[in-house]
């Protein structure tokens, strides 16, 4: 049905629009390059729009940031920081759409111009969350691409793990969300109906999710030694059902950003307090302290966008 979500004439004909357009652009252009070519034509895109009043805006919450991360950086090499993110951000966009051309290999020679590397550490770290009944939780966060976490969990491992997305704004646009998705029935929409999804079958399931967002529902903890609200879903389901926390980056190989190499490591739970509520605080400033060192590593790899710092 043409409106099938009985919006305004004016919304309607706007979000069509949009749909049409989105169609056009990105099956008929960008799923017919590569994975190589896709990634880099948006770093280029990322560029030129990091000069719009919209990232201009936006550079205000990476700044406070950078600032609480590395105080004594010198501002032009956090201006650096903060293009590089942007580009960062533009890429992952782009390499969504076309992953499904990525290659994910266990070689660590591969001569393709872009793969996804899976080292032996990675295979290991997977196997013992494979032997957990109970199932596994695997967290990220903003850091390199982390959406090839779920495709490599899906086509590498053949892994039944379900992921969690934003709707789009525009619902007929829904089909971006899930179109590359190869277990398309693993993806829940953010809210209401996916989290009540999930909480049914939280019991058995595993699932990847990103931890380093501002979430007012969770708790307050230090990052980078100032306040921020931080969501509590997946620590304190493991701790609850003994569910294994594995840890995920999707980092970006110094020598060429189009190559990737997927770090998964086992994070032991500690239960010190045999209380849910004070284990969970406990392990999730140990998760933050873990999540610092991964950005103070490679900053540029991180998505400093949001404002996570907000009371």
């Amino acid at each position: 049905m043409f409106n099938k979500h009985n919006l305004p004439l004016h919304k309607l004909i706007s979000y069509q629009t949009q749909n049409i357009l989105a169609r056009i652009v990105i099956n008929g252009i960008i799923r017919k390059t590569s994975f190589h070519a896709s990634s880099n034509f948006g770093a280029w895109l990322g560029g030129v729009l990091y000069k719009t009043p919209f990232a201009k805006r936006k550079k205000k919450y990476a700044q406070i940031g950078l600032d609480l991360a590395f105080p004594e950086m010198p501002q032009e090499e956090k201006e650096r920081i903060m293009l590089e993110s942007w580009k960062n951000f533009s890429r992952v966009i782009l390499e969504i759409i076309n992953s499904s051309n990525a290659l994910i290999t266990d070689d660590k020679d591969c001569k393709e111009k872009s793969f996804i590397y899976v080292p032996e550490e990675s295979k290991k770290a997977i196997e013992i969350a494979k032997a957990n009944p109970n199932g596994a939780v695997y967290v990220s966060a903003h850091l390199g691409n982390w959406e090839l976490l779920l495709q490599t969990a899906w086509q590498f491992f053949d892994i039944e793990l379900y992921g969690i997305y934003r709707k789009q704004n525009n619902p007929y646009m829904e089909w971006i969300n899930t179109q590359n998705a190869p277990k398309r029935e693993y993806m829940l929409p953010k809210g209401r109906d996916g989290s009540m999804y999930l909480a049914r079958m939280l019991k058995k399931v595993s699932y990847g999710i990103l931890m380093d967002h501002r979430l007012k529902e969770g708790i307050q903890i230090p990052f980078f030694g100032k306040e921020a609200w931080v969501p509590i879903t997946a620590i304190r389901s493991a701790l609850k059902y003994n569910k294994t926390i594995l840890l995920s980056t999707g980092l970006r190989r110094l020598d060429d950003p189009t190559k990737f190499e997927v770090l998964i490591e086992e994070f032991p739970l500690e239960r010190v307090h045999n209380n849910l509520r004070e284990d969970t605080l406990h392990n999730i400033k140990r998760l933050y302290v873990v999540f610092e060192e991964w950005i103070r590593n490679d900053p540029e790899q991180w998505l400093w966008y949001h404002n996570r710092w907000k009371p």
